[in-house]
């Protein structure tokens, strides 16, 4: 049992810069359906343990793969997260089938969780030009992190994306405003961690 009477005020304020964080992971609060549908891909599910202010869970989407097969299309899952201007965060895994051209902007950072994974935004093609750091601290469209496998493995692969491209504002309803910028985004994927 925690004795309150004795913290210091220092000590004190400490704890209450520690509440809301562990609120915001709290506040995810899976559903049983939603924890059972995750348990049957059969792989590590990520989720954040820290979310910018004003995100929720939204949804949660699988895709498991029928017993004893693994393939690229199936053993993924989605989790929509999502602000009040349903500005949106996207944690996904996927099995494989993975490609594409460089974006305007990347960077290389080392996470927890991954090693390294690289860290993109603006258009495609673009030239993968090393951003600034003003622009580090700016939102940016289409900002994403490549698809990554957990270090020492080979699948799934792990992403983190703001939700802007027409994919997710038209499957998921989630809005073209900008909100997140690419330093929130590193801190939401180094954030992440494996769902028990």
């Amino acid at each position: 049992m925690v004795k309150f009477r004795h913290l210091g005020l220092s000590s004190l304020w400490l704890l209450l810069m520690a509440v809301p964080v562990w609120s915001q992971v709290q506040s995810q609060n899976f559903s049983n359906a939603q924890l059972s549908a995750l348990k049957s891909v059969n792989r590590p599910i990520l989720v954040p343990s820290y979310l910018p202010d004003g995100f929720t869970l939204n949804q949660v989407e699988v895709n498991p793969c029928k017993a004893g097969i693994q393939r690229d299309d199936c053993g993924g899952y989605t989790l929509i997260y999502s602000d009040p201007d349903n500005i949106c965060l996207v944690v996904y895994a996927v099995g494989g089938g993975l490609g594409g051209a460089d974006s305007d902007f990347e960077t290389t950072v080392t996470t927890k969780l991954f090693g390294e994974v690289t860290i993109e935004f603006g258009n495609q093609p673009g030239g993968a030009a090393k951003p600034s750091q003003d622009q580090m601290n700016q939102p940016q469209p289409n900002l994403d992190n490549f698809p990554a496998p957990l270090i020492h493995s080979n699948t799934p692969y792990y992403s983190v994306s703001t939700g802007d491209n027409s994919y997710y504002k038209e499957k998921y309803r989630c809005s073209s405003r900008l909100r997140i910028t690419p330093s929130e985004l590193i801190k939401v994927l180094d954030g992440l961690t494996v769902l028990k």
